[in-house]
């Protein structure tokens, strides 16, 4: 037997005097987060121990479940970190045991037992049964008495022979009350049990009423509506992460676009200085040029006037030469 310290620590777990939003692992993560606690028992609830009949059993987890460890999750700020991952992983374990149960219905649907299949049957209820069971008796007895009367008497054997009979006519009639044709199977779409068609009051068979009562068709039923819901929670997430996802390309978008204006700028910007550059060095050289052509023109012009007067004075020489 479990003392008390052990029975406190499944209950509340072993840090049950810390405050649940600060609890931390050994690694920094909060204890819910531990490889030991079951993460389907935190986001829905671990199916694996709920049918108990043998050919629908499934495998037994062998994690935590404590309802203690269910309380610090529900109660941690930043707990959406780990839901859309754990109820992924729980919503693909639920998927395939509908897809193992829609398998075993289509199994047990060929199974089922068509209307009036092996017979009739009598169906006593329990107070019908008793009396029966001590009219049968007494019937057994008169045919005993008549027996043994026959050699002493033929009247007193007839007399007990006809009461046993009259006897046999009751049991019958009440028998016949009580007997039942076979109604026929269906089987549940939900859960794949096979029911009788017919009220289960009426019959000792299992009936539908009652197997809607039944823990297989309980369990069933909730692993089916867990499904829908985690699939819409799922599609609501990846309706949120294409929104995220187009809001993110339209920002990188809108960043290209303005780089590529920018960009764009830079380069007229920089065409505009060179281009101001080159007609700078054009008109540079073009002063040079008008420069250096004066230049050479007042040489020439300089050569010119220098040289007639050379020639003029040695003219004048001769002249006075040739004179005297």
């Amino acid at each position: 037997m479990q003392d008390a310290r052990s029975l406190l620590d499944d209950l509340m777990g072993p840090s049950r005097n810390k405050n649940p939003k600060e609890e931390k692992g050994k690694n920094g993560e909060p204890e819910f987060a531990a490889p030991n606690i079951c993460k389907w028992a935190l986001v829905g609830f671990c199916p694996q121990g709920w049918f108990t009949v043998n050919k629908r059993q499934l495998e037994p987890c062998r994690k935590n479940h404590s309802e203690y460890y269910k309380k610090q999750f529900d109660a941690y700020e930043d707990k959406d970190k780990y839901v859309p991952a754990w109820e992924d992983d729980f919503l693909a374990h639920l998927e395939k045991l509908v897809a193992d149960c829609d398998k075993y219905i289509a199994r047990e649907r060929i199974k089922c037992r068509e209307k009036g299949a092996g017979g009739k049957r009598v169906i006593l209820p329990s107070n019908d049964g008793e009396r029966v069971a001590e009219m049968e008796a007494r019937y057994a007895k008169l045919i005993k008495e008549a027996e043994e009367k026959a050699e002493e008497s033929v009247t007193k054997a007839g007399e007990l022979t006809e009461q046993a009979q009259a006897l046999r006519e009751q049991i019958e009639g009440v028998k016949a009350r009580h007997t039942h044709e076979f109604p026929g199977e269906e089987v549940c779409e939900v859960c794949g049990v096979r029911y009788a068609m017919a009220d289960s009051a009426q019959m000792e068979l299992h009936g539908k009423e009652s197997h809607l009562n039944g823990k297989t068709h309980e369990g069933y039923t909730e692993i089916r509506r867990k499904v829908i819901e985690l699939r819409e929670k799922k599609r609501h997430r990846d309706r949120e992460n294409c929104k995220k996802d187009e809001a993110e390309r339209e920002k990188e978008k809108e960043r290209k676009d303005r780089d590529r204006d920018r960009d764009r700028d830079r380069d007229r910007d920089r065409r505009g200085d060179r281009s101001r550059r080159d007609r700078s060095r054009r008109g540079g050289s073009r002063s040079e040029s008008r420069r250096r052509g004066r230049d050479r023109s007042g040489r020439r012009s300089r050569s010119r006037g220098g040289g007639g007067g050379r020639h003029g004075r040695r003219g004048g020489g001769r002249g006075r030469s040739g004179s005297s």
